[in-house]
């Protein structure tokens, strides 16, 4: 900007007064949030219906999807900060408003959220997944869901002793 020339903000406050122009501030920085928030969300989701192959890396799920989820987080402030100033640049002064619908400021918005307690794998799943020895969680699902592997256990005894009986008869 040149030196003899105001800013946009001074020439609106200089039209509109300092309350119009802190309020257009305030709906300009809230519109770009929520909507950077959304999709902040959005992606929160994204990265936590994969997060369980991290595994398969040898990484700790949960401290990549903490580590993924604050990345995430400072490039969405990042992205709010640059976004609100552009946005209210393109903001023009008429008599005494700021005419926020050219920026697309009209109707209300809403966000989604995620409830406090929102954990999709019970304490006992989150353990198994966390040791290290697979027979050790094959055991303790086993005898977790016993009718399953009662029923499986009779099965195959089944099957040998039938298999039995038919090589005797023979």
């Amino acid at each position: 900007m040149s030196k003899g020339r105001p800013s946009t903000p001074s020439r609106a406050r200089e039209a509109t007064g300092e309350d119009a122009v802190r309020r257009a501030e305030q709906l300009v920085a809230m519109h770009v949030l929520d909507r950077a928030w959304s999709e902040h969300l959005a992606l929160i989701e994204d990265i936590r219906e994969g997060i369980h192959l991290q595994r398969y890396g040898g990484r700790d799920p949960l401290t990549e999807f903490q580590r993924q989820i604050i990345e995430a987080f400072a490039a969405m402030m990042a992205r709010v900060e640059t976004e609100t100033v552009q946005v209210f640049k393109r903001l023009q002064a008429d008599g005494t408003t700021i005419d926020l619908s050219r920026v697309g400021l009209g109707g209300s918005t809403a966000t989604w959220t995620y409830l406090i307690n929102d954990d999709p794998f019970s304490p006992l799943v989150t353990s198994l997944l966390a040791s290290r020895t697979l027979t050790s969680a094959v055991g303790i699902l086993a005898v977790l869901h016993w009718p399953v592997t009662l029923g499986v256990t009779i099965a195959v005894f089944f099957r040998r002793w039938l298999s039995r009986r038919r090589a005797r008869e023979d």
